[in-house]
């Protein structure tokens, strides 16, 4: 079900969608919970920390952030791990938070902002939704489609072959 009830492990999924010349669109989805973050920039490298985040996630790290510009709107994933005692009766999981404030320059506290999306699920299969998305885009558009889409910034590939490598799965060599 997502946060406050049983941990979901096989429902999460992650989609990002270029969208013309620098912009995006992200969509999360953990069990029934669901947030489109609509209209994200190139002005943060977006895909690239996403990508690493759910690596460090998928290592054994306790806590990751990152996040999303909206011009000037900012999406700030907070994503913690925990144990059934953090939360009161919670299983054990990623605990996935989404806030969302009207300005990114302001770099306000989480408390200024409206949690716009929680949820708790399965810290690899977050992580596996994640690779799939990238591996996906990658494979779509290849490396130098999603430059160009991406108002020049290269696609993440170090990140991408370092969460392959954190999951066990095989990692492309490339020439």
């Amino acid at each position: 079900m997502g946060f406050g009830g049983r941990l979901v492990t096989d429902a999460v999924k992650v989609d990002f969608a270029l969208q013309g010349a620098g912009w995006a669109d992200c969509r999360l989805e953990v069990g029934l919970s669901v947030l489109e973050m609509n209209g994200v920039s190139y002005c943060t490298d977006a895909l690239g920390d996403l990508v690493r985040v759910a690596a460090l996630i998928a290592a054994g790290h306790h806590a990751g952030a990152l996040s999303f510009d909206g011009e000037p709107r900012e999406w700030r994933w907070i994503l913690e791990r925990h144990w059934s005692d953090d939360l009161k009766g919670v299983e054990p999981g990623l605990r996935v938070r989404i806030f969302g404030f009207s300005d990114i320059s302001r770099h306000a506290p989480e408390t200024e902002g409206h949690l716009e999306f929680e949820a708790v699920c399965d810290p690899d299969a977050f992580a596996l939704a994640v690779e799939r998305m990238a591996r996906s885009l990658r494979d779509a558009l290849g490396a130098d489609g999603y430059a160009e889409a991406w108002g020049g910034a290269p696609f993440p590939e170090r990140a991408l072959a370092g969460l392959k490598a954190v999951l066990g799965l095989p990692v492309e060599t490339t020439a």
